[in-house]
């Protein structure tokens, strides 16, 4: 799957399922999660530890075997932004996104000029290291590129419909930690002021015709909330994906 075949999935109203990586950071995890039927995935480097190098191959193996690759920065700054999408991800996740101010920060170095202001450099991972047309590399790049935004507080939910706003942020994804935790209910994920929360955040994503993803350990569960109206549906991690299977193996 490339990013538009994704993002036209989503836009038309269907899902898709992916993953996290937390762990595993060597470069053969892209094709592991491609052959396992992934259609995207992201690798963690707010919580995680990532080793630049092993980055770009991480990502350079998901380009070249079809999965999109996407990063969670760990926080909006020009060093990590300019160096995620030249290394050539498919798209960034933003944690704990509060304001339209900050969205519009995260455009503003995402995205090539006129949209943003993304440096300028076509001799790097991002574009295969292939002689390109600059203008025509540039408006394609900000068509394709994936923005999402992660919903982790209240305060980030009472501003979403101005965050859902800025030209080029494409969707949510719901922390459900973080997002608890805020409230003060760590981990009650069946707590009536949390669903209440979450299906807030389904309805603006509705109205603002953005899809809304969610992760969950339970494949089961997920489904549940694909009824609830998520598209982008994040199974597990990459640990959790392990020991969960191992477990169920080993206690047979």
């Amino acid at each position: 799957m490339t990013t538009s075949e994704l993002k036209s999935v989503l836009k038309a109203g269907g899902s898709s399922i992916g993953t996290m990586i937390s762990a595993f950071d060597t470069p053969e995890i892209s094709r592991i999660l491609k052959n396992c039927g992934f259609e995207w995935f992201f690798y963690d480097a707010e919580h995680g530890y990532p080793n630049v190098d092993r980055l770009y191959s991480i990502f350079a193996y998901a380009r070249m075997c079809g999965i999109v690759g996407l990063l969670r920065i760990p926080q909006i700054n020009k060093t990590e932004i300019f160096r995620a999408m030249d290394m050539g991800v498919d798209g960034i996740i933003c944690p704990d996104m509060k304001n339209a101010n900050e969205a519009r920060e995260l455009i503003h170095l995402s995205k090539y000029a006129p949209l943003g202001d993304r440096g300028v450099s076509m001799t790097r991972p991002h574009t295969g290291y292939a002689k390109v047309n600059t203008a025509e590399y540039m408006k394609d790049a900000n068509q394709k590129t994936i923005m999402i935004v992660q919903m982790e507080s209240l305060e980030g939910i009472s501003n979403l419909d101005d965050i859902l706003s800025v030209e080029g942020i494409d969707g949510v994804l719901v922390g459900p930690n973080d997002l608890s935790h805020s409230m003060g209910i760590p981990g009650q994920f069946d707590n009536p002021a949390f669903l209440q929360a979450v299906n807030r955040v389904i309805s603006i994503c509705k109205a603002h015709k953005k899809f809304v993803g969610f992760p969950n350990k339970n494949m089961e569960t997920l489904m549940q909330w694909k009824k609830r109206g998520v598209q982008l549906l994040q199974w597990g991690s990459d640990v959790s994906i392990l020991m969960s299977y191992a477990k169920s193996q080993l206690q047979k």
